[in-house]
């Protein structure tokens, strides 16, 4: 218990410098200080098992969750996220040791341009694109317009400092039955960066509203109904408890906050088995596959707009 306390208290000191830095704010004296404490009772001992000379690591080919990169960063360990496809040779943007900001996959490569659609589609010019598909000249034109422009196929944003944000991919987005877009990635994201939820899968595609299929940490859960003396005899028991299904809510409704209205999970229903790689509902990379996913759980996808 103790120690538990002492690591969370360092890792709120480290998230506080990690902050400052990234801001290019100077730290105080108080804080210096503190941070030398914690950097000696905790963070020097993360970085050691990773190796004394590590400078920075780099992430790619997947999403970096924000909350594991300031974790990282906190500790003194810098991972820089950057972003790009085959067909742009292959970078696009990527964060810097001297212009970082986590969440975001950086700032665009020296002579490459970057630009967003009007349907958000994040498009890119410049030397690294390729010259076009061997031989399919139709993909080739569907893929670079007569301007140069490269369609990623990817959903995201640039915000005011200039740091690239990619929210999902264009194939992927909900249309809600209002018209909305909605990026299930983030949604998910978000979610999963609960420390009670391992996997989450949103939906509403031409619905009213957005949905979620809600699969639990079960060791925390299980440890959770044990020290709230909730009985059970299986898992399925759990996924439909008033008690869980009440305490998942309540993380659901934070960790949406940051979320618009039309954006926000309003029903979900608890899963008692994770989606598997071995099922065809996760692909190697972990990324969810969101048709057999739908196909093989639209019952209980539809049962969320029964009312």
């Amino acid at each position: 218990m103790v120690k538990r306390l002492i690591f969370a208290g360092c890792l709120k000191i480290g998230q506080k410098v990690s902050r400052d830095l990234q801001e290019n704010r100077h730290l105080g004296g108080f804080l210096s200080r503190a941070h030398r404490v914690a950097d000696k009772l905790v963070f020097a001992k993360l970085r050691a098992t990773f190796g004394d000379n590590i400078r920075l690591m780099i992430s790619g080919g997947a999403p970096l969750n924000k909350h594991i990169a300031q974790f990282f960063h906190a500790a003194g360990l810098i991972i820089l996220e950057g972003y790009g496809l085959t067909e742009t040779a292959p970078v696009i943007s990527a964060n810097q040791l001297e212009k970082l900001r986590f969440g975001t996959v950086g700032l665009p490569i020296p002579d490459v341009e970057v630009r967003i659609a009007d349907d958000s589609e994040i498009l890119a010019r410049g030397p690294n694109i390729m010259k076009g598909y061997f031989n399919r000249p139709e993909e080739t034109a569907q893929a670079i317009d007569e301007d140069g422009w490269f369609y990623t196929g990817d959903i995201g944003h640039v915000d005011n400092d200039g740091f690239l944000v990619i929210t999902d991919r264009k194939k992927s987005l909900i249309v809600t039955a209002g018209g909305k877009n909605v990026a299930p990635a983030a949604i998910e994201n978000a979610l999963s960066a609960d420390k009670f939820i391992n996997q989450a899968f949103a939906y509403g595609d031409g619905r009213k509203y957005i949905s979620a299929l809600i699969v639990p940490d079960w060791e925390r859960m299980e440890k959770y109904a044990a020290e709230h003396k909730i009985r059970y005899k299986k898992l399925s028991e759990l996924c439909v408890n008033e008690k869980i299904t009440e305490f998942i809510r309540q993380r659901v409704d934070a960790a949406m906050e940051e979320f618009a209205p039309f954006e926000r999970v309003k029903k979900f229903k608890i899963m008692d088995k994770e989606f598997s790689q071995e099922a065809g509902e996760v692909t190697p990379t972990l990324k969810l596959v969101r048709k057999e996913i739908t196909r093989r759980y639209w019952r209980e996808l539809d049962s969320l707009y029964e009312d």
